[in-house]
């Protein structure tokens, strides 16, 4: 049989984490976070791609599907 050896965890270091935020910010991606891997992976997030929070014109929708109801 073949058995593979169980992947230990490799984290990142803070440096690594840095040194990704700081190329992607160099990329002119507007950084809105980052996720880890326990492979060691540094993935960064774009704000541009990020879910949008609740703004006016979702907000205006409502008051209009609302005053539609009679509420």
């Amino acid at each position: 049989m073949n058995a593979q050896a169980p992947i230990r965890a490799r984290y990142p270091t803070k440096a690594n984490i840095r040194r990704a935020v700081e190329t992607a910010r160099e990329l002119n991606i507007d950084v809105a976070g980052y996720e880890i891997g326990p492979d060691g992976t540094v993935r960064v997030l774009d704000a541009r791609l990020a879910p949008r929070q609740l703004d006016e014109s979702v907000e205006d929708e409502i008051a209009r599907w609302r005053k539609k109801r009679g509420k």
